[in-house]
């Protein structure tokens, strides 16, 4: 390390304290908040809609490999996640 190592350092600034606040809630509160939710109610329900679309993936998957397969599987439970949105059903 020479001399010209010091205009390669990078400074990064502390941020206030606010704004690391600010930039928590915007990234873990808000969105729950605004769907009535708390931050853990939201994480329940977004899971509880994650293992449903990850089997409907995995359908289309192997309908793509052998089509004979899972030809309604998918769109069938995508159907029943849509519905249960829209009717605010969001719990499980």
């Amino acid at each position: 390390m020479g001399a010209n190592s010091k205009k390669y350092a990078i400074y990064y600034a502390p941020q206030s304290a606010s704004r690391v606040l600010a930039m928590f809630a915007r990234l873990f509160l808000t969105h729950p908040r605004s769907v009535g939710e708390s931050y853990f109610e939201h994480q329940r329900v977004a899971i509880s809609f994650a293992g449903p679309l990850l089997l409907a993936g995995f359908a289309c998957l192997l309908h793509a490999v052998i089509p004979g397969l899972c030809e309604r599987t998918a769109s069938s439970r995508i159907e029943r996640l849509h519905a249960r949105l829209l009717n605010g059903q969001r719990q499980r």
